[in-house]
């Protein structure tokens, strides 16, 4: 019977652990299906930083708006449909992009006209600050939520 336990116990703790671990995918993989890694932490390699925006309040909390979603048919994921009803900018499914008080907002490239938006805390902000506008991460690490992605890495 403490054999039986013991292992329901070692079982119990390494699903645990590999829970919190992150994932490492292809920015194709995760463009393929993002839903896929709802409530999971995933590392993307070799992502271009777009943008970077400050945050534009030191008011907030864990309490963070739901996300805006770049639509994928609309130019720039503005809401508005371009001339002739073809989208001029292509982005990966769940590429939130709302600003949260004391986060930066981050746009990454996944490659070809595929972008997602990262939220980066004030944690996270000194591995942003190596990386300027247009530069190539080694990779960024962040926890997928249903309405926000959150930086947890960034590596030059």
């Amino acid at each position: 019977m403490k054999k039986i336990s013991l292992l329901a116990v070692i079982l119990f703790a390494a699903k645990s652990l590999s829970a919190q671990s992150a994932v490492v995918v292809s920015a194709e993989a995760f463009k393929a299906n993002p839903k896929q890694y709802i409530g999971k932490i995933v590392t993307i390699q070799n992502v271009k930083l777009v943008s970077n925006t400050p945050p534009t309040s030191s008011v907030g909390g864990p309490n963070m708006p739901p996300g805006k979603l770049l639509n994928t048919n609309t130019p720039g994921g503005t809401g508005r449909p371009s001339s002739g009803g073809t989208p001029t900018t292509v982005v990966s499914g769940n590429a939130f992009c709302n600003e949260i008080p004391n986060f930066s907002l981050t746009k990454w490239s996944l490659g070809p006209n595929n972008e997602i938006c990262v939220q980066v805390s004030s944690q996270v902000k000194p591995q942003l600050d190596k990386i300027q506008v247009g530069e190539v991460a080694k990779s960024i690490t962040f926890r997928c939520n249903e309405s926000v992605y959150n930086a947890t890495k960034v590596e030059k």
